[in-house]
């Protein structure tokens, strides 16, 4: 069955129904235009309506505050999300607990993070990406930066790391980061005012 409308002086739009449809299907079209570029999407009960489509539901920056020592431990304090004037995210947003990142919906997510180190001596330190899928439980290591220093003198270094994680469950995926192999003089190093050992969380796709 098809409706056709004709055009006030000419030509005409047809809209063609499929020939079989399995039960009565009614659709609710929006009581007012879109804006320009928005697209006609569906709740899944026949209801349309106008939304905008962002390249990114969720894109998050967070940073370390302050510098932190310490040999195999967690980076459990001084974390903000980034907030100079120019900062900004897209979404609800990452929630920190005692530095444990919780996803605000589920996806594939794309991390990248560096870390700004002071290292002490002949240090190697690395920051490690630990995810965990039990809801904190336990915890595997995915990823590290890491940086080395054979020089024999202190020195300032970075390295920088990256993994994709696919939240299936907000409440059992989890993620910290923890020092490596730090020196007992070997800082990484975290500031306030701009981006030092810095963290991006960004939704790339449905999981």
């Amino acid at each position: 069955m098809s409706i056709k409308l004709n055009g006030a002086t000419s030509g005409s739009v047809e809209l063609d129904v499929p020939d079989a449809i399995g039960s009565d299907i009614g659709f609710t079209l929006p009581g007012a235009d879109g804006s320009a570029g928005q697209v006609l999407q569906t709740n899944g009960s026949g209801a349309f309506s106008f939304a905008t489509i962002a390249p990114f539901s969720e894109v998050d920056h967070w940073r370390l505050t302050a510098d932190k020592q310490g040999e195999n431990t967690d980076v459990t304090a001084n974390l903000e999300r980034a907030d100079d004037a120019s900062s900004a995210y897209i979404g609800t947003g990452m929630s920190e607990s005692s530095g444990i990142f919780t996803f605000p919906q589920t996806g594939i997510y794309l991390i990248v993070y560096t870390a700004s180190y002071v290292l002490d001596s002949d240090d190697n330190a690395g920051l490690e990406l630990l995810v965990s899928t039990d809801g904190g439980t336990t915890y595997d290591q995915v990823c590290q930066a890491i940086d080395g220093n054979p020089s024999g003198n202190d020195r300032c270094g970075s390295a920088t790391a990256f993994a994709i994680v696919d939240v299936t469950n907000t409440s059992n995926v989890k993620v910290k980061f923890k020092c490596d192999s730090f020196n007992a003089g070997t800082r990484l190093l975290g500031n306030s005012d701009r981006n030092e050992t810095q963290f991006l969380f960004v939704r790339i796709g449905n999981t």
